[in-house]
């Protein structure tokens, strides 16, 4: 995905899915933070993307099962 500095992308637990957004790479200044806990059904996070570069991300508790991310900020 591709998208501009100040977009907001907003991650929601599906039902009966859990996750944990893990930051794999960043760009050098970027202030995106890990999860530290698994988060349940229903939880809800967003995230402004102020810094233009490539971020890339996984679940962990799903990253066996290929669930991982880039997000391109331009």
């Amino acid at each position: 995905m591709s998208i501009d500095t100040k977009t907001n992308e907003l991650l929601t637990s599906r039902t009966g899915l859990t996750r944990q957004c893990q930051v794999q790479d960043k760009p050098s200044g970027a202030t995106w933070e890990s999860e530290s806990d698994v988060k349940n059904e229903g939880y809800t996070y967003s995230y402004t993307f102020e810094t233009a570069g490539t971020y890339k991300y996984y679940c962990e508790p799903h990253l066996s099962l290929g669930m991982k991310g880039v997000t391109v900020v331009v």
